[in-house]
């Protein structure tokens, strides 16, 4: 008890500390660079998630990371579609590209690592190769700065605690996640894939 407690406390600090950092660093670089680590750890986190949890590796992580910035950004620049929205679509657009690994979730280990690499380099080239819908290797040009209600996000500084807070949102559903029901089925099967059966829970 008095381990979660600290925790909660030590998490609380850093997120005050994370939100307080532009009063204190209002360099523009630095603020930039902050940003794409806070985006960069969004991901890891779903990496997390499955790796962490159930033991499962999977190689398929980027290539849900680029579909989900990709169609936000296609979005936004093809359709005028505001940021909200967008943002919200992408995540929608990535779930539904991944009901298209449903059936190698029989796989585990090497075997599943092996065809999550081969969806993630059928991405890549996708995204190489259709130039006239991503840019190709020279990205996609022209996406509009994030806005909320209207309040466009000019200053590094907001984006930084856009970033920062989309990052901490996550992590604490995740903590949350860990802690339900489903969350302990996924951490037995990661300590024992038969013992976990043995107890009920869906291999």
């Amino acid at each position: 008890m008095e381990s979660a407690r600290l925790k909660r406390i030590v998490t609380a600090i850093v997120l005050v500390a994370l939100a307080a950092l532009p009063i204190f660093e209002p360099h523009q670089f630095v603020l930039h660079m902050l940003s794409l680590v806070a985006i960069s750890a969004t991901a890891a986190l779903g990496l997390q998630l499955l790796l962490g949890f159930s033991g499962q590796l999977s190689i398929g992580q980027a290539a849900f990371y680029a579909i989900g910035a990709y169609a936000s950004g296609l979005l936004s620049v093809k359709l005028g579609m505001p940021f909200i929205a967008a943002f919200f679509a992408a995540g929608v657009i990535a779930g539904a590209v991944s009901l298209v690994m449903v059936p190698i979730t029989r796989l585990t280990g090497a075997s599943l690592a092996v065809a999550t690499l081969g969806f993630s380099i059928l991405v890549y080239l996708v995204i190489k190769n259709e130039e006239w819908l991503t840019g190709g290797s020279f990205g996609l040009m022209g996406i509009p700065r994030a806005s909320l209600f209207g309040y466009v996000l000019a200053k590094p500084a907001y984006a930084y605690l856009l970033c920062v807070a989309v990052a901490a949102a996550v992590y604490l559903s995740l903590l949350r996640l860990q802690r339900s029901r489903f969350g302990r089925a996924i951490n037995a099967i990661r300590q024992n894939e038969d013992a976990a059966r043995a107890c009920g829970v869906k291999v």
